[in-house]
């Protein structure tokens, strides 16, 4: 409920900025092209405050970031069920149950997103690393 709280009072911040933009715009007389290099400004300040750490990487308010490209030391989720030999719904099921981390996903036509990412030290450390088998112990 909190996190939603927050996301809802950021984006009335991001549109409050981008109003105030626009109105100063407006008063300054622009016309209808400089009024959309104003708003296409206001966005791109907003997007490059956001991905200051890495690039291609698009906003997506509290959601796994979404990367047009993918970025150096991440693997994609087919890629990398090919590299390590199992099915990529095996990788699914080790991200739905907490083994691994997904980083991101590709941008995809998908409303999520494209493939997840994800680090390949990790999933090798997780295939090749004891298990615990879990259940009811065997009768003696």
């Amino acid at each position: 409920m909190l996190q939603s709280e927050v996301q809802t009072a950021a984006r009335a911040a991001r549109l409050e900025g981008l109003s105030e933009a626009v109105l100063q715009a407006l008063t300054a007389g622009a016309s209808p092209t400089d009024l959309m290099a104003t708003i296409t400004d206001t966005i791109t300040d907003y997007q490059a405050s956001t991905q200051d750490y890495i690039p291609g990487l698009l906003p997506c308010d509290g959601k796994e970031p979404i990367f047009n490209e993918c970025p150096p030391g991440l693997i994609d989720l087919s890629s990398a069920a090919k590299e390590l030999g199992v099915a990529p719904a095996q990788l699914r099921v080790w991200l739905a149950r907490g083994h691994i981390k997904s980083y991101g996903r590709l941008k995809g036509p998908a409303a999520g997103g494209g493939f997840h990412l994800l680090k390949m030290v990790e999933l090798l450390a997780y295939k090749l690393g004891p298990r615990n088998k879990g259940g009811r112990p065997k009768k003696s």
